[in-house]
């Protein structure tokens, strides 16, 4: 029997390369299976756990909470949400063929293929100009304590007016503050180090979408004996908030509904 072998163009060769990493590059991460139902209950615990087996467990979890999460959203950058958005909060189990990648990003593409198959999110991205903030070192240098490299971190506990974070960098902090404030906080404080940190202050006064209630304005709760976020930010941890206008890439919302539960 004579074997023929017909042969490969470059052309051909060519396209096939090319098509080969492309579907592979475009091959959502999901979870293999997702179990979403409604938290009930009050104890007021939230907590999100990734076991070594690729697991996900995450209790009480608002789905804000989630939306920014799974797309990297500072409070103040997600628009067109409805109300229960901020008030549903859920339980989540789910299963990964593998561990993500470490860190938030590895967790992200997962997330966003659960909310978009199960709360059927439809979305799209728009420049807006809005209140956000800069984070950066006050006149005279910061003042904080860098973190021991062998203490376990990082963690974070955030009060209703005390903050506390142990072996934690500027970026996480920011994340901290923006949520604060209600508006997006950079860091552009150019430390690149890890700190524990603590910060009591008179929880802000909300402002409406978008903004707090501005740079320094000490305008915290009626009654507390702390000072604001942002006198404590300076006073506490010899950095600034300082007030800026700029152009904010925001998450706009066209439609999202309640999942069916399993």
């Amino acid at each position: 029997m004579n074997l023929v072998f017909k042969p490969v163009t470059i052309r051909h060769a060519a396209f096939l390369l090319a098509l080969t990493p492309f579907a592979w590059a475009q091959a959502p991460k999901e979870f293999d299976v997702a179990s979403i139902k409604p938290h009930k209950g009050d104890d007021g615990r939230v907590g999100i756990q990734i076991s070594p087996g690729g697991l996900l467990r995450a209790t009480n979890m608002p789905l804000r909470e989630l939306l920014q999460m799974a797309y990297d959203l500072r409070p103040g950058m997600l628009a067109g949400a409805p109300k229960w958005v901020d008030s549903e909060r859920y339980d989540i189990e789910a299963k990964m063929a593998e561990p993500p990648a470490p860190g938030p990003d590895g967790l992200r593409p997962y997330m966003q293929s659960l909310l978009e198959k199960r709360f059927q999110l439809k979305s799209h991205r728009e420049t807006r100009e809005m209140q956000t903030y800069a984070l950066v070192q006050a006149k005279g240098g910061h003042k904080l304590k860098e973190s021991d490299p062998a203490a376990r971190g990082p963690m974070i506990r955030n009060g209703n007016d005390q903050l506390t974070l142990n072996k934690c960098n500027m970026d996480q902090l920011g994340l901290q503050l923006s949520r604060a404030v209600g508006a997006p906080v950079t860091n552009q404080t150019g430390l690149t180090g890890q700190y524990d940190m603590e910060l009591k202050f008179t929880p802000e006064r909300p402002a409406g979408p978008g903004g707090g209630s501005g740079e320094g304005s000490g305008s915290g709760a009626p009654g507390g004996d702390a000072p604001s976020i942002f006198v404590a930010v300076q006073e506490q941890l010899g950095l600034k908030l300082e007030s800026k206008k700029g152009p904010v890439s925001m998450f706009i919302i066209d439609k999202i509904e309640k999942p069916e539960e399993n």
